[in-house]
């Protein structure tokens, strides 16, 4: 018994139980025992690999659904976001934006039309002037029955209504040039939006290449936006400071960008001023 205590400890204790059977003639067990033991590790191996192969099914699967559901919702977005830009197709976002800057640019530009109509302020000024002192120099002796005061007086009247009328257009334009360069922020940046959406979009699908118009249209975007928030800035509190950021923004501003008209326009209004603080 102590030789078969011994070989039951052993790394090969099946084939030496077998030549232990052989020696002490027991036939039955012959091929029994290596068989068992050579039958284990294949059997353990086979019921591995098929664990491991539903796990990497079941991995797989989780990520496919995982991978499913966030293109669901970035698509749900793009789609908002198309909405709100106004277009159906991610291809016409740029078209969009091109017909929304050259409708604000030409509202812009029948604004400035009618301020052109009209002198400058500084000119009705010095006609008034001219006309005041006109009149203030006639009495009852160079004019009797008061007519020269009664012409001059009405031309007064009409440089005043004239220069009322040229302050009315430019505060028009004013008005007109600010909504127009909101407009154009806020659709550059529901553009933005939507092609950093679409890079999603491409990236789970392995696409992942960088597209152009993205930063063309972030760029546009951040110097119109720049230069609104320096404009705010200046009409809420002028100072060299305020005066100074929104001189830097108006030069940033690349003259061949298309915000360049917008922010020019709005820029030289207060130009002046803002030179004036400087």
């Amino acid at each position: 018994m102590g030789y078969y205590t011994e070989i039951s400890k052993s790394e090969y204790a099946a084939k030496d139980v077998a030549l232990y059977n052989r020696m002490n003639g027991v036939s039955a067990q012959k091929t029994t025992g290596v068989a068992i033991a050579e039958a284990i590790p294949s059997i353990f191996m086979t019921l591995t690999t098929k664990i491991a192969e539903r796990q990497k099914n079941e991995n797989n699967e989780s990520e496919n659904i995982s991978v499913d559901t966030e293109r669901t919702r970035l698509q749900k977005e793009l789609k908002t976001a198309l909405k709100d830009i106004g277009v159906e197709h991610e291809k016409d976002i740029e078209t969009k934006l091109v017909e929304t800057r050259t409708e604000g640019q030409n509202n812009i530009a029948n604004a400035q039309k009618n301020v052109n109509q009209y002198k400058t302020i500084e000119q009705y000024d010095a006609d008034i002037e001219n006309l005041q002192s006109a009149l203030n120099s006639l009495n009852d002796t160079n004019d009797p029955d008061g007519t020269k005061r009664k012409e001059i007086e009405k031309q007064i009247e009409t440089l005043q209504a004239d220069k009322k009328a040229r302050q009315d257009a430019e505060n028009e334009l004013r008005k007109v040039t600010e909504t127009e360069n909101a407009k154009l922020v806020k659709l550059n940046q529901k553009a933005t939006e939507a092609n950093d959406i679409i890079k999603q979009l491409n990236a789970l699908d392995d696409n992942s290449v960088e597209k152009q118009e993205t930063a063309k249209v972030e760029s546009q975007y951040n110097e119109l936006q720049t230069f609104n928030d320096a404009y705010k800035n200046y009409k809420k509190a002028p100072s060299k400071e305020t005066a100074l950021a929104l001189q830097k923004a108006y030069q940033d501003c690349p003259q061949d960008s298309p915000n360049y008209k917008n922010i020019s326009t709005l820029y030289k209004m207060y130009q002046k001023d803002v030179e004036g603080l400087l």
